[in-house]
């Protein structure tokens, strides 16, 4: 399987590929997480370490599958919609700790 990154989750291959690419865009280095086809966000670590469960989710067509990844650029806010963890951002980071 080739570690890459899809922007858009259609399968369980680009599932497990983006997984497998990492928490990190390349090239930059950018934080990654997922998002679901209600839009709620999703930490990489939490995708991670469920990945049996989305996988099937999106096996099944699920209500609340994932459905995308993206860079979370500035929002020191954003928060894993199923842990509550806080998102790590590429650019708010010095405000997250403030």
């Amino acid at each position: 399987m080739q570690a890459k990154h899809h922007a858009d989750i259609n399968s369980v291959r680009h599932l497990l590929e983006s997984i497998k690419a990492g928490p990190y865009a390349w090239p930059g280095g950018y934080p990654l997480f997922f998002w679901t086809i209600d839009g709620a966000p999703i930490s990489f670590a939490e995708v991670e370490s469920h990945a049996r469960r989305y996988a099937e989710d999106i096996r099944n067509r699920s209500n609340d599958r994932i459905i995308g990844m993206e860079i979370n650029w500035e929002d020191a806010d954003l928060c894993c919609e199923v842990t509550g963890d806080r998102i790590e951002s590429a650019y708010a980071e010095d405000d997250a700790a403030a």
